[in-house]
C-alpha cells in the first residue's frame, strides 16, 4: 500500500529531493492514480499549479490536464484549507496569463473561504495587496484605500483570535505576513493614507520572485496602456501663466550629459517635455533638433520620426504613476536611446488640486527597474541625492 502521506511530503517547500521524483509524484498523486485520497490530489493539484506559474507547465497543458479537475478541492472533507491554497495560486497564475475573469473568480472564492481557516489570511492579505495596487493603477484610489485598510484590519483581527496551538506552524507564515503588510504600507504611501516616504523602501517588488509579488509587476506594466495625461490641462495653464516655466538643465548637467555622448555622432535629437529650454541646441547644434511637450501650442504634435538620441529632463516624476509605462511605450517609438534627469524630491510648484507638481517620487534603483520594462537596458551614473540620470538604450 501506497504511503500517501510520505509521497505528499516529497512536495512539500524546501524539501530535498530531485525535480523529476517531485514531477511523478505530482503527476502520480494527481491523476494517475485513482485511489489517491482528495486530500493528497488537492496538495498535487496545488504544487502543479505554481509549477505552471513559474512557467514549467504549458498552458494547454494546464488548461487541458489539470484545471478541468479544479473543482476536486470543494469535495475535500477540510475544504476551507485546500480551497484557500488553490484559489490563491489559481489567482496568481490567470493573472500572470491574462485572464482577469478566472482571477477574479479566484479571489472571489478565496475572500468567501479564507475566514474558515485563519491560517489562509497570509493568501488573503498577499491577494489583497495585488488587487489594491490594480485598483490604484486604475485611478480608483477610494477602493484602494479601503483594501488597504481591510486587509490590514482582518489581518490584525485574526492575529489576536488565532488558536496558536492548533495552528502551529503559523508561526512559519511571519515572514510572509510581513512583506506583504510592508507592501501594503508602500501602497498607503503612494494614495496619501500614509507619509510618502514609505514609498522609498518598496525595492522588494522588483526583485522578489513571490507569485503575488510577480503579479504586482504584471499588472504594473501594460503594454497597451493609453497615455491619458491626467494632469495635461493643469501644465497648460501653468505655461500660460509662467512663460518660463521648464527651463530646462544646469550647464553641469548639460556637461554630464556630453560627456555620457562624446563617442557618439548625433545627427538627429528630441527633448520630450521640453518646456522653454533650450539644451538640445546647446548640446547638438549641429543635429536636426525637434521640441515636443504637449502643453505648449506649436510644440504639442506627437513626433513620428525616429531621432539618434532623447533628452527627457525634469519629466518624468511629473508623470502620474499608472501612466509611466505608456509614456515609455511611445518613447520607445521614436527613439532607441534616451538620457532621463530625474528628480527624486518635491517640486516648489503645486498644482491646482493643491498636492504637490512630483506626484512621481522615486529612488534611483525604482526608475532604472520600471524604465528597464520598456528599454533593453537602462543603468544611472553617479549624480547627488536629489537626482538621477538614467542612459536607457533598446538595443
Amino acid at each position: 500500500m501506497k504511503d500517501y502521506f510520505k509521497l505528499s511530503t516529497l512536495l512539500m517547500p524546501g524539501v530535498a529531493g530531485s525535480m523529476e521524483d517531485k514531477w511523478r509524484t505530482a503527476w502520480s498523486l494527481f491523476d494517475e492514480d485513482l485511489e489517491t485520497p482528495i486530500e493528497y490530489q488537492c496538495h498535487a493539484q496545488c504544487w502543479l499549479t505554481y509549477r505552471a506559474i513559474d512557467g514549467h507547465v504549458s498552458r494547454e497543458e494546464y488548461e487541458h490536464r489539470i484545471w478541468q479537475k479544479h473543482q476536486i478541492t470543494l469535495r475535500h472533507p477540510d475544504g476551507p484549507r485546500w480551497i484557500t491554497s488553490q484559489a490563491a495560486s489559481d489567482f496568481y497564475l490567470w493573472t500572470l496569463w491574462d485572464r482577469p475573469e478566472r482571477a477574479e473568480r479566484a479571489a472571489e472564492t478565496l475572500m468567501e473561504h479564507w475566514r474558515k481557516y485563519p491560517p489562509a489570511v497570509l493568501s488573503m492579505l498577499r491577494v489583497m495587496t495585488t488587487l489594491a495596487y490594480k485598483a490604484h493603477l486604475d485611478d480608483n484610489s477610494s477602493v484602494a484605500k479601503a483594501m488597504i485598510q481591510e486587509a490590514i484590519g482582518c489581518w490584525q483581527q485574526v492575529m489576536g483570535q488565532i488558536d496558536w496551538m492548533k495552528y502551529p506552524l503559523r508561526f512559519l507564515d511571519g515572514k510572509g505576513d510581513m512583506m506583504a503588510l510592508h507592501a501594503l504600507s508602500c501602497l498607503a504611501g503612494r494614495t496619501g493614507m500614509s507619509p510618502k516616504w514609505i514609498t522609498e523602501h518598496d525595492g522588494f517588488l522588483f526583485t522578489s520572485n513571490e507569485p503575488w509579488v510577480m503579479c504586482i509587476r504584471h499588472i504594473g506594466f501594460n503594454e497597451n496602456a493609453q497615455v491619458k495625461m491626467k494632469h495635461l490641462p493643469d501644465y497648460i495653464e501653468i505655461h500660460k501663466k509662467n512663460p518660463s516655466y521648464g527651463s530646462g538643465p544646469s550647464q553641469n548637467d548639460l556637461r554630464m550629459i556630453r560627456d555620457e555622448l562624446r563617442d557618439i555622432k548625433i545627427n538627429s535629437a528630441i527633448d520630450w517635455g521640453c518646456g522653454n529650454s533650450r539644451a538640445l541646441e546647446k548640446l547638438f547644434p549641429n543635429a536636426k533638433l525637434t521640441f515636443y511637450d504637449p502643453a505648449i501650442p506649436g510644440r504639442d504634435a506627437l513626433p513620428k520620426a525616429r531621432f539618434n538620441i532623447g533628452l527627457c529632463t525634469d519629466v518624468m516624476e511629473h508623470v502620474p504613476e499608472t501612466e509611466i509605462d505608456a509614456m515609455m511605450k511611445s518613447m520607445a517609438d521614436v527613439c532607441d536611446d534616451w538620457i532621463f534627469i530625474i528628480h527624486m524630491f518635491p517640486a516648489n510648484q503645486l498644482l491646482p488640486d493643491g498636492s504637490n507638481a512630483h506626484v512621481s517620487q522615486h529612488d534611483a534603483m525604482w526608475w532604472v527597474k520600471r524604465i528597464s520594462k520598456t528599454f533593453k537596458s537602462a543603468r544611472t551614473w553617479p549624480c547627488d541625492t536629489k537626482r538621477c540620470f538614467v542612459r536607457a538604450k533598446a538595443n
